[in-house]
């Protein structure tokens, strides 16, 4: 089962299940944006939006999932929080529709554990992340103690049945991307349930005049072609769940 359909499956009971599961760490993962006023942050992977009574009600926010049945509730969620500038769109985290460096803050909470290549969405929040601006991700990446590994190891096929979710994700796909460089790292739970990364997106090389090389990092969707519009909002995992994310 696609990871989509297994969102769209749960989304009625989703909020029982993940609030004590991944609650501290959305409200960390919140906080580490560090808003200011007039900010526009996106959040990869909003679900039925668990994160929404941690933003302050003027932002700029615009949510993205695979799934609509989540995005229903996150939807009606944001109405009675009284978010009057809140958009929410179905979108893969693989293929934002948003142009380059278009945002001050990206957030993507619990999604890069439900995708298969976390690393090219790591890359595609950097691509619409300002210059200057912060890129906060948490998920249950990879343990780094034995024990951590043991205890992956036992809950992960667990996990990947009911909820699509891996406790293996590889660290190296934040830690070692050409993208992005890492401002802070912090444990979300103790026995790594998550562990929280703020990111800042490294700069874009000029071409070199001479050999007529491309800039580094250059857009990724320009390999895959279309049309990006600029303004669109969104979400989710998904297969991916993908792309975005849940939990």
């Amino acid at each position: 089962m696609s990871y989509d359909a297994t969102y769209e499956r749960f989304a009625a009971v989703y909020d029982r299940v993940a609030r004590p599961l991944l609650g501290p760490g959305q409200r960390m993962a919140v906080e580490a944006l560090s808003l200011g006023p007039g900010m526009t942050v996106l959040e990869a992977g909003i679900g039925t939006g668990l994160t929404l009574p941690h933003y302050p009600r003027w932002v700029r926010l615009h949510g993205t999932d695979l799934s609509e049945a989540m995005l229903a509730r996150a939807r009606a969620r944001a109405a009675a929080l009284g978010f009057a500038g809140a958009r929410f769109s179905r979108m893969s985290v693989y293929d934002l529709a948003f142009s380059d460096a278009a945002l001050d803050r990206v957030l993507a909470p619990s999604l890069l554990s439900v995708l298969d290549d976390p690393a090219r969405a790591v890359g595609e929040l950097a691509r619409v992340c300002k210059p200057g601006g912060r890129i906060v991700v948490s998920a249950h990446f990879a343990g780094r103690t034995a024990a951590q590994r043991l205890a992956d190891r036992l809950w992960d096929p667990f996990a990947r049945a009911f909820f699509g979710y891996t406790m293996t994700t590889p660290r190296a796909a934040v830690e070692r991307h050409p993208s992005v460089h890492v401002l802070e790292e912090g444990a979300v739970r103790c026995w790594n349930f998550g562990t929280l990364y703020v990111l800042g997106r490294r700069p874009v090389s000029a071409p070199d005049e001479h050999d007529g090389a491309q800039p580094q990092g250059a857009s990724a969707h320009e390999e895959r072609g279309g049309p990006r519009p600029a303004d669109a909002d969104e979400r989710g995992p998904g297969q991916d769940r993908a792309a975005q994310g849940q939990p």
